[in-house]
């Protein structure tokens, strides 16, 4: 059985948007109770929005007070001087935390990623039309592999490439057979 409802007093804006995330954050958890992992790409986003009359305390703290369409309905209240409050909740990752795995040095030396960008492109014939290149290869540790930028004397990049970081074995002597 519904009672009747308390007229509702002003709403600090602020102690009203936090409580209003907090049960954003609460529903979507309970979107799949029990799962181990992050549930914060799940809803991407949500609005919510209320009539309301906005008022700021003696201290000149804004405060709200919602209006329902019963409350427009009994009159009294010029629907012209409402305030519409639209708050939209984007889900975002996270924070991630830093690693602690000790991750390895690269395994290949940075000259051997240049040679081997510089015969893979024809860096060499590319120069004679091109000008000068530059080859700035990075380690990316946590995907263990080799991003290669190849940019010309302006920066503007000419190729990139993803190198993984292992060595090739190289054969010392023919098999014969």
């Amino acid at each position: 059985m519904v009672g009747k409802s308390e007229p509702v007093s002003d709403i600090d804006l602020s102690a009203f948007l936090k409580s209003a995330g907090q049960s954003f954050s609460e529903a979507q958890e309970a979107l799949v109770p029990g799962l181990a992992t992050s549930v914060n790409m799940m809803l991407s986003n949500a609005e919510l929005e209320l009539k309301v009359a906005v008022n700021s305390d003696e201290k000149g703290r804004v405060t709200i007070k919602p209006i329902s369409s019963k409350d427009l309905t009994r009159g009294g209240i010029d629907p012209g001087m409402l305030s519409t409050l639209r708050i939209s909740f984007v889900s975002t990752v996270s924070e991630l935390k830093p690693s602690t795995t000790v991750t390895a040095a690269p395994k290949r030396k940075l000259g051997d990623v240049i040679n081997e960008v510089r015969i893979k492109l024809n860096l060499d014939k590319l120069e004679k039309t091109e000008g000068k290149l530059a080859v700035k290869p990075s380690f990316v540790t946590e995907k263990n592999r080799w991003l290669v930028t190849v940019e010309d004397t302006k920066g503007k990049v000419i190729n990139e490439m993803v190198l993984p970081d292992t060595v090739k074995e190289t054969k010392s002597a023919k098999r014969t057979g």
